[in-house]
């Protein structure tokens, strides 16, 4: 991390830590200059605050759980982070009373000019209260609004023209199962692209649009071929300016070292071990915490880190010079999960997530597809491949 990037963090532990020391423990007001030798020390278990675990606690415990653990721990004092959002800390704050915790602070990172901020009547004390304001008032008390990493890069991103028309993006799919409901969902979400589909099987098109293939700014490729690349594969690399691979594709032609060179990296899922390609395994539904590498990236920039659940990827093959964005916390990934790359002078960009909802029970929670921080990604991943920034 950058040091300017710690500016929001920096300022909220010395705010924290100046709450800290004026907290009513047996050393604050109820001790006097004269019988400081009595009071409790301020690393006692009773005065220490648990700052921050929230986003790193939260792919393993929700809530209650995280409130359990305090009290087993000894801690009674709790700092949160998380979003400027009401209704997600009132079940921290719900959970913390049950287990006889108390919230010192809310720390929320926020972008700039783009974040929703709460209103600061909603905590005066003199107005109907909810459970944060109840909770969360008095002088030893502290909301934060933090511009953490993410809000200072989201300030600076790079944003497509307005007057620029739509991308022209042509996805190929075939070879791989998925849901193509929630999956052409999220591409006719995005107001700066317009799409049109080919299915291929075994490397060739057997379902064209209306009008045949044209050119594109952006071929989305989400199928995975057999065997060797075939010609008409290959000739749909003459039709866009950019690549845009997403999750199995990478799985493609696993009998073709070369794709290695198209795309960055390569996998071979198929049962023929291959002596130029790795045999990778994959794991389904697989909670994971996706930390972003490069903020500074148009891609990515202004994108936080953030909790899905998708299918890994294991023993996939990147190459050293691919120019890492994204990765994934799943102890047997890969842990690479999304990089950019170049060829023949075209931008390329590969995304491990994106399996969606096929095969899930039907009370699965959001998926890929529904998770906006993933969406956002795909969305100015397409818009950078395109040359748009």
């Amino acid at each position: 991390m950058k040091p300017h990037q710690w500016a929001g963090v920096i300022a909220a532990f010395f705010a924290l830590t100046t709450c800290i020391l004026n907290f009513p423990d047996a050393r604050g007001e109820a001790a006097t200059r004269s019988n400081l030798s009595q009071t409790v020390s301020l690393w006692a278990h009773d005065n220490l605050v648990a700052w921050c675990l929230e986003p790193w606690d939260a792919k393993r415990r929700g809530p209650e759980a995280r409130a359990q653990m305090l009290a087993k721990l000894g801690f009674r004092h709790y700092a949160y982070i998380g979003p400027a959002d009401t209704h997600a800390l009132n079940a921290e704050i719900e959970a913390l009373k049950k287990h006889g915790a108390d919230l010192l602070a809310w720390y929320f990172p926020l972008a700039l000019t783009t974040a929703p901020v709460p209103e600061a009547g909603a905590f005066s004390d003199d107005q109907e209260k909810s459970d944060v304001t109840e909770y969360l008032t008095g002088r030893h008390s502290l909301l934060l609004a933090g511009t953490s990493a993410y809000g200072i890069a989201a300030e600076r991103c790079p944003k497509p023209s307005k007057s620029a028309p739509p991308v022209r993006l042509l996805i190929v799919t075939g070879g791989h199962e998925y849901e193509p409901s929630e999956f052409f969902a999220a591409f006719n979400a995005m107001p700066n692209v317009r799409y049109q589909h080919v299915l291929m099987t075994e490397g060739k098109p057997v379902a064209v649009p209306a009008g045949g293939l044209g050119q594109y700014d952006v071929v989305l490729f989400y199928d995975m071929e057999p065997k060797t690349i075939t010609p008409e594969w290959r000739s749909l690399l003459e039709r866009g300016k950019g690549f845009v691979f997403l999750h199995h594709a990478l799985g493609s032609f696993p009998e073709s070292p070369e794709f290695k060179a198209i795309v960055g990296g390569h996998a071979n899922f198929s049962e023929r071990p291959q002596p130029d390609v790795p045999s990778s395994g994959f794991h389904e539904n697989q909670p994971q915490h996706y930390s972003i590498s490069d903020h500074q990236h148009p891609a990515t920039c202004g994108i936080s880190d953030f909790a899905m659940t998708d299918e890994a990827y294991d023993n996939i093959d990147v190459d050293p010079a691919a120019h890492v964005l994204m990765r994934s916390d799943f102890p047997n990934l890969s842990h690479v999960v999304a990089w950019t790359w170049s060829y023949a002078r075209k931008r390329v960009l590969y995304l491990q997530p994106g399996h969606g909802s096929f095969g899930l029970p039907p009370d699965h929670g959001p998926t890929a597809y529904q998770n906006e921080s993933f969406r956002r990604v795909l969305n100015r991943g397409i818009l950078w491949a395109a040359g748009r920034l």
